[in-house]
């Protein structure tokens, strides 16, 4: 009998820790590291929708990378005209439970526009410094291949 209330105070012990460490933030939650960026990114200009309508800013594909402000609503669209099939990549600079959150790699067929987003700010926003409000997005391929971003806000 006292072997069991024992049991059940420790088991009771530890599902409450977890439920602390759950509230605290302490599993599960990313942690978000910079990405080493040895040049710099072209900068992806973010148009703002409206209901008049707009035309968006499509900038040629950077062999550095782009980055782009991005607060969750923001999408991106890539236009290839390469020839081949390239891969935009979309960089997730955080971890969780000190595992590496895999990179969201999109394969656009040639002759093809592709839609993708949004972007949670906490996968895909650089941790810290004056990047900590941008997506890094790389290209396999920047011959013939076009990049805007939206917002819909």
């Amino acid at each position: 009998m006292k072997a069991m209330r024992v049991s059940r105070m420790v088991i009771g012990l530890v599902l409450g820790l977890a439920l602390v460490a759950g509230a605290l933030g302490v599993l599960g939650d990313p942690v978000l590291m910079p990405v080493a960026q040895a040049a710099t990114r072209g900068t992806l200009t973010v148009t703002e929708i409206s209901r008049s309508g707009v035309e968006l800013s499509w900038i040629a594909g950077d062999s550095n990378g782009h980055k782009f402000t991005n607060d969750g609503k923001t999408f991106v669209e890539v236009k290839n005209d390469s020839g081949d099939t390239i891969t935009a990549t979309f960089i997730t600079p955080g971890t969780v439970d000190d595992l590496a959150i895999s990179d969201l790699e999109v394969a656009v067929s040639d002759g093809a526009v592709y839609l993708v987003g949004p972007f949670p700010t906490n996968v895909y926003n650089q941790g810290s410094g004056s990047d900590s409000t941008k997506t890094y997005l790389d290209l396999s391929s920047t011959s013939s291949v076009s990049v805007a971003a939206f917002n819909l806000d």
